[in-house]
């Protein structure tokens, strides 16, 4: 009873907690200079629930994406509130807190699956994990910018068909199984950066002890990497029509600049995740595809190997791999090991599930660390970490305010146009 007491409150703290730090973007509007033209205000929103439309809407590949789900809820919010952006904007706030909440089971439930802490210690690690995937300033593009509430939409489907899968290892219950197999489908119907969930479920297996040498681990994943094979053709066709002009631009960076694409774009997730300033509402490449690799860039690789020689040396420590490999499966499309249609190098929105790796690993160790602290150690460490997270949401509920309009947004494109340009002059 006291468990399930405790359970309530940290679930009403999470949602009361993400509401608070982003609040202000209810009275936001829409970014018609920033996409929100056509990837909200497009024809398959204004032509309503009516059977054309709908077959429009899941057959066609429009400007390149293929997300009919997130268009469906857009035509769907159309139809019962029309143009108005508040209720986009709520409807977006409120999946992104049913995110958070599905983060907090799916992290409690693999501590408890893995056995490496007593239930109240797994409880208070997956709150905090849920708490900053929350309200994390990384977190305030894909909540505050209504283009992309694809990724909160998927963001969602995913956690919920990875919360599925944990159950479906407990009981060993079928409906479990196709649960699973059904979120992914809706995950990918609202982002192709689902492709990935086979991954993240063998991932899982290897967190919890399974046997990944067992057949019937494999026979369990076939159906998931058949559905990735067809979602991965869905996804090339999509991008056929963008690649004309962004793809095959990006296939002239060499081989050699892809490679340190990699351990840059490594480097920038993880420094935007423990120190999250400066950040940007576009990430431009460092070098164009004709410009000769500066010297200082050869050092990104090292994050490579650093991240190579951290997974070896802690193969032993469960925690440590599980968060690692969960983190990088997410972001495993975003690191340039092939070429994608994008202008960007990295995106804050790309770290919206990847995170939750992250910060399994450090709060878990933490906590860890914590419990070996006399009293004074434990109530400084508390107060320590009470005063970031603070720190954190007073961040992101300020930085949520710079996406209120396009005026604000085009003034931070000009800074950014701007410093660029004297980065470039100086060296």
């Amino acid at each position: 009873m006291r468990s399930l007491r405790n359970n309530t409150l940290l679930v009403l703290g999470l949602i009361i907690s993400v509401f608070i730090v982003y609040y202000p973007v209810l009275s936001h509007g829409f970014l018609y200079q920033w996409d929100d033209y056509w990837q909200i205000l497009n024809t398959y929103t204004y032509n309503g629930i009516t059977p054309d439309n709908l077959n429009h809407i899941f057959s066609d590949f429009y400007m390149g994406q293929y997300s009919p789900l997130n268009q469906f809820f857009y035509t769907v919010t159309y139809e019962l509130f029309g143009s108005l952006p508040f209720p986009f904007h709520l409807i977006n706030l409120c999946w992104h807190i049913g995110f958070v909440l599905l983060v907090f089971v799916f992290v409690k439930k693999i501590l408890l699956l893995c056995k490496v802490a007593d239930q109240s210690f797994t409880m208070w690690v997956a709150f905090i994990v849920a708490l900053l995937a929350g309200i994390h300033p990384v977190q305030t593009e894909p909540v505050a910018w209504l283009s992309a509430s694809k990724i909160v939409l998927q963001g969602f489907f995913f956690m919920g068909g990875l919360v599925c899968y944990l159950i479906f290892l407990q009981k060993s219950q079928n409906r479990y199984y196709l649960l699973t197999l059904g979120s992914y489908l809706l995950a990918f119907l609202c982002k192709e950066q689902a492709v990935v969930f086979p991954v993240s479920l063998l991932v899982i297996d290897y967190a919890v002890g399974r046997n990944l040498k067992s057949k019937r681990v494999w026979m369990e994943k076939a159906p998931f990497f058949m559905l990735s094979l067809f979602f991965g053709l869905v996804t090339l066709l999509s991008f056929s029509q963008a690649a004309r002009n962004t793809m095959n631009g990006a296939k002239t960076y060499s081989i050699a600049h892809r490679f340190i694409f990699m351990g840059y774009s490594l480097t920038e997730y993880i420094t935007k995740l423990v120190l999250p300033i400066k950040l940007m509402f576009i990430y431009p490449f460092p070098i164009q595809y004709d410009e000769a690799i500066p010297l200082r860039f050869y050092i990104y690789p090292l994050s490579l190997l650093g991240l190579a020689i951290l997974l070896w040396k802690g193969r032993q420590k469960r925690i440590l791999i599980f968060g690692s490999l969960f983190f990088i499966s997410q972001l495993l499309l975003m690191l340039h090991i092939i070429p994608i249609p994008r202008p960007t190098i990295t995106a804050d929105r790309y770290l919206y599930s990847a995170c939750i790796g992250f910060f399994s690993i450090v709060v878990y160790y933490l906590l860890q660390w914590g419990r070996t602290l006399s009293k004074t150690g434990r109530t400084i460490l508390a107060g320590l970490s009470v005063a970031i997270i603070v720190a954190l949401g007073a961040y992101s509920n300020y930085y949520c305010r710079r996406w209120a309009n396009d005026a604000i947004l085009k003034e931070k494109l000009r800074e950014l146009i701007e410093q660029r340009t004297t980065n470039k002059n100086e060296y």
